[in-house]
């Protein structure tokens, strides 16, 4: 199995959900980019970020505990595999939301998380 996300040293792969991942790549402008007064499009790229989403099944409390923890840090580290390749890179996390099934005492499971992480 391909490493497809590891964030501040959890192995986020193992829980990722069937069709779980979206990859986007988002284009970064200058301000020198707009368009004329005959409405042709100048356009002065400065890179590209990344913007993953991902959406985990059933994962357990403690692990699911340490990905929220790797994520709510004001960036982090994060590897992993996607469309252009395999790929380390600076990331912060716009959205975290799990999902509880059961929180009982004695028993919690957890049916997963969403979130989004964005490339600095």
């Amino acid at each position: 199995m391909k490493n497809v996300l590891t964030v501040g040293g959890v192995n986020v792969t193992p829980y990722i959900k069937a069709r779980g991942y979206a990859w986007t790549k988002n284009a970064l402008h200058s301000d020198k980019t707009g368009r004329t007064k005959d409405g042709k499009a100048r356009v002065d790229k400065i890179t590209d970020k990344l913007t993953l989403a991902f959406e985990l099944g059933e994962t357990p409390a403690d692990v699911l505990a340490a990905i929220e923890a790797a994520l709510m840090q004001q960036t982090f580290q994060a590897s992993g595999y996607g469309v252009g390749g395999s790929f380390s890179k600076e990331f912060y996390c716009s959205a975290f939301a799990p999902k509880a099934a059961v929180i009982t005492d004695g028993h919690e499971v957890w049916e997963g998380a969403s979130f989004t992480i964005i490339e600095v």
